[in-house]
């Protein structure tokens, strides 16, 4: 039915833009990892800090940004 196909598309699209958050926030992550790992702790925490916009509560993403800020500091 027409009901059933427009939720099959709106559930596609759903599941695509969830995708694609997750692979942006990886790519993310993974580029402040190189950061921090680079010893550019400013540059890993910027990143962080987009991660954790977009996914609050990150705990990956929190760990390396305390870690990223007290090298900074040290």
């Amino acid at each position: 039915s027409e009901a059933e196909s427009a939720r099959a598309a709106r559930e596609a699209r759903e599941r695509e833009e969830r995708e694609y958050r997750e692979q942006k926030l990886r790519t993310l992550y993974a580029e402040a990892d190189a950061a921090f790992l680079n010893e550019n702790y400013a540059r890993a925490e910027a990143l962080l800090q987009q991660v954790l916009l977009e996914d609050p509560g990150n705990p990956a993403a929190e760990e390396l940004l305390e870690n990223a800020r007290n090298a900074r500091h040290a």
